[in-house]
């Protein structure tokens, strides 16, 4: 009994470790698109009245160690939204399976066009037009919309960042936040990274045993 208690504290100490790496390097990854918006003083972040990014996004890959940061912003949610995300991940997870394609079966690439247009498709934080979970939105959806490499090119949201003051040179290496959640994730027992909607359910559902 004694060695059990002594095991799942040092379980726990571990997890806190590692999210206490991840923590910093979702700061990081604020701090360099502080950078950029004071370097091209963009109208960022988006109004609430634009959540394009947000409607395909379900189905969007997500690593373990987001999504236990969600987590944290999920349970200071009143129950009500909590309940509202939780069926917006169930209705997206039963659809992908009506349509034989089991969520934690996908690849990222199998999945991206899968409930495009599809009210199911639809980010399971998004309410009422606003992240319900914004301060612990996950890596992509920090970097999105500033210009980022994607290793073959530079994207940016047009409707805030002009094509022609843009720095190819100056962007963030989105590979290097993703490649470190996917580490930080392994280390937490996950390989591989699952569908948005798969992982509200798995990680973020409450109640939770670590």
């Amino acid at each position: 009994m004694i060695r059990g208690i002594i095991l799942i504290g040092e379980k726990i100490m571990e997890v806190k470790q590692i999210m206490d790496q991840y923590r910093r390097l979702i700061s990081d990854l604020d701090a360099r698109c502080a950078e950029l918006r004071a370097k091209y003083n963009p109208d960022f972040p988006c109004g609430v009245e634009c959540c394009l990014c947000c409607l395909n996004t379900s189905t969007l890959f997500i690593s373990a160690v987001e999504a236990l940061y969600l987590r944290e912003g999920v349970e200071k949610l009143p129950r009500e939204i909590q309940n509202a995300i939780f069926e917006q991940a169930r209705r997206a997870s039963r659809r992908l399976l009506e349509m034989g394609h089991p969520a934690e079966e996908l690849t990222r690439k199998e999945a991206i066009g899968l409930l495009r247009g599809c009210s199911e498709g639809i980010c399971p934080f998004l309410i009422g037009g606003v992240c319900a979970c914004y301060e612990h939105r996950p890596i992509i959806c920090r970097a999105w919309g500033y210009p980022m490499s994607t290793g073959d090119e530079v994207v940016f949201c047009e409707k805030i960042f002009s094509k022609d003051r843009i720095d190819r040179a100056d962007s963030i290496d989105y590979s290097y936040y993703w490649n470190e959640a996917q580490r930080l994730s392994k280390l937490l027992g996950y390989e591989r990274s699952y569908p948005m909607c798969h992982m509200v359910l798995k990680l973020c559902y409450l109640p939770l045993k670590l």
